[in-house]
């Protein structure tokens, strides 16, 4: 056509006087042919760097829980379910248009953010479960958040879809299904991939070659643990292995009073006897029939399941159990029996009867004829750290659970044990909803949304302050600690807020002079208020390690990490406010409870 001919000739004609610009009838669709053609090299080019930055993301210094693999078929995932969407919408005959190119990349951001929360769940799953548990896990804790963002994104798009302006339909139709086609193939062939490479993890493979490897802690040289060594020593378990730079626990010395027996013996346990952990009770708190083989057998099942498992000791001597013993005493004098009440009589009449340590493991009912309740005992191992101590409840309890005779595990510790398991998630808690709290009090008070914000960014900054201190002097987070850094919350706002306060009716109107005015009257204060805190709680009796200062420490690292952070951090941020506020059209009144004057920030 002429047009066509008429483009090509003023594309290459050149002229030094005067300068061409072209248009025709069919441009505009000759453009949008142009550009979706366009969309091809980047689409390849963002693909290449989404498959590039998953690897990254997913790969370790662990050579076992690393999965490179793993992040290309997250990309991957999403790739089928664009190739999907723009199948599928082909066949049902919805035309394809300019703007649909640009479904690709959108899909491909949700898709990979999928991945990563699956991911994610993946790896905050205990090590030592069966590849199906923590499958389970996983999905209990991604599943649902990815479910209810495909369903509001597919939702949206369904909304986009009756618009009244076909290009908005089509692009809606497209992307809608891709993300259906998103959530379908991560749920099922994303999950499947995660499970095949979790069994690869469980076998200790390599990430890259599949080959079985060594752990870092039985590495034969440098260069293996580099590029080889990864995966879950025998000798060393996977929460001991976990770098939590944040200490847990409570020292049950910290119960008692510097000068009590229990200190010295819980010295003495923690230097010399931390290779035997707690001895756990496991009660059978139902009647069952122990002359049953059955039965004996049940509960030996039991036994030999703690035995092998990792935080208990493997050895016969460890196990206390009355039934064992009963046993043994029947085949040394050749005694049988031939049903329960024969079991019982002997029991009781032949060896209760003599000296035993087995009188309170024992619980008959009234009448004496059947057990309604009785325990065995055993020795755990090695509860050095709290995450071990943690994991020996968890694991003892789970046992108990499992099995299918009713019983449950105890033993006094496990009182405070229990706080290792949700002490992180709760102190998070804790400092989100006192931060909140704080937030809306100094919007009260200092009636200014940047104020405030400023005021609790300072907040935040000092409790941070202060978790590190915790961390550099080995204070262990525990339920104290936890108040501690809730009154810590309490402290850091005082100062905070009053040199906002000051900054704010300062009577000038440069910011300099405002930061001089505001530290001209608080600073000296602020000092004073800092160190009377610390004196307050340096009167506690002294203990001999940092680590046990659980009130001193804590308010020390406050009020030190504060007052650094008043005056730089406070001011700066209050100039810039300042200076946000003076460049309005507002005018603000505050009065001053010392000059009762009044203040006006005019443009």
């Amino acid at each position: 056509m002429w047009e066509l001919e008429f483009m090509n000739s003023m594309f290459v004609y050149e002229s030094d006087n005067i300068d061409v610009a072209y248009y025709t009838s069919q441009t505009l669709e000759l453009e949008l042919e142009a550009s979706i053609t366009s969309v091809f090299p980047l689409f390849t080019i963002t693909f290449t760097l989404l498959i590039t930055f998953s690897i990254v993301c997913c790969i370790m210094a662990d050579w076992v829980r690393s999965n490179p693999m793993l992040g290309q078929l997250g990309v991957l995932s999403a790739g089928l379910a664009i190739v999907s969407s723009l199948g599928l919408m082909s066949y049902c005959g919805v035309p394809f248009i300019n703007v649909v190119a640009s479904m690709p990349f959108l899909i491909l951001g949700i898709g990979v953010d999928d991945m990563f929360i699956m991911i994610v769940a993946w790896r905050k799953t205990p090590s030592k479960f069966t590849v199906e548990e923590r499958m389970g896990h996983a999905y209990s804790e991604a599943a649902l958040s990815i479910t209810i963002t495909s369903i509001t994104d597919f939702l949206a798009f369904c909304i986009g879809a009756i618009s009244f302006f076909p290009a908005v339909q089509i692009f809606c139709l497209y992307t809608g299904v891709a993300v259906l086609f998103d959530y379908l193939y991560q749920i099922t062939f994303f999950g499947a991939c995660m499970a095949l490479f979790g069994r690869r993890e469980a076998a200790n493979r390599h990430c890259c070659s599949c080959m079985k490897v060594l752990p870092k802690k039985e590495f034969p040289s440098t260069t293996y643990r580099l590029f080889c060594a990864g995966g879950w020593s025998d000798k060393t378990l996977p929460d001991d292995e976990a770098s939590e730079h944040v200490f847990k626990g409570i020292r049950l010395k910290n119960l008692a009073n510097d000068d009590s027996y229990a200190t010295t013996f819980y010295d003495l346990d923690d230097e010399y006897f931390k290779v035997y952990g707690p001895i756990v009770s496991f009660t059978i708190d139902e009647e069952v029939d122990y002359s049953s083989k059955i039965v004996q057998t049940k509960l030996y099942d039991v036994i030999e399941e703690l035995k092998v498992n990792d935080y208990f000791h493997s050895s016969n001597s460890t196990v206390q159990f009355w039934l064992t013993e009963f046993l043994v005493f029947m085949e040394q004098n050749n005694i049988t029996y031939s049903n329960k009440d024969q079991f019982i009589q002997i029991l009781r009449s032949m060896f209760l009867v003599r000296p035993t340590v087995f009188d309170t493991d024992i619980q008959f009912n009234d009448d004496n004829t059947s057990i309604v309740a009785s325990r065995f005992l055993i020795s755990s191992s090695d509860s050095s750290t709290a995450n071990r101590e943690r994991n020996i409840m968890v694991e003892s309890r789970r046992i108990a659970d499992k099995s299918d005779i009713q019983m449950f595990a105890y033993h006094p510790a496990f009182v405070f044990y229990e706080q290792y398991i949700a002490i992180l998630s709760n102190t998070l808690q804790n400092i989100g909803i006192a931060a909140g709290a704080m937030f809306l009090v100094s919007l009260i008070l200092i009636p200014h949304p940047l104020c405030s914000l400023y005021v609790t960014l300072a907040i935040a900054s000092i409790s941070l302050g202060v978790i590190g201190y915790m961390t550099l002097w080995h204070v262990k987070l525990d339920a104290v600690a936890m108040i501690n850094i809730i009154i810590c919350i309490g402290f850091s706002v005082d100062f905070s807020a009053h040199i906002t306060y000051a900054f704010v009716i300062a009577p000038h109107h440069s910011r300099n002079k405002r930061s001089v005015h505001a530290l001209y009257l608080l600073g000296w204060p602020i000092l004073e208020g800092a160190l009377s805190t610390i004196l307050r709680p340096c009167r506690s009796p002294e203990k001999e390690e940092v680590g046990e200062m659980h009130t001193i420490d804590p308010i020390s690292g406050v009020t030190e990490t504060k007052h650094g952070h008043q005056n730089p951090l406070t001011d700066a941020k209050m100039e810039i406010w300042s200076k946000e506020v003076c460049s309005s059209n507002r005018s603000l009144r505050r009065i001053s409870s010392e000059t009762m004057h009044t203040t006006t920030c005019e443009q």
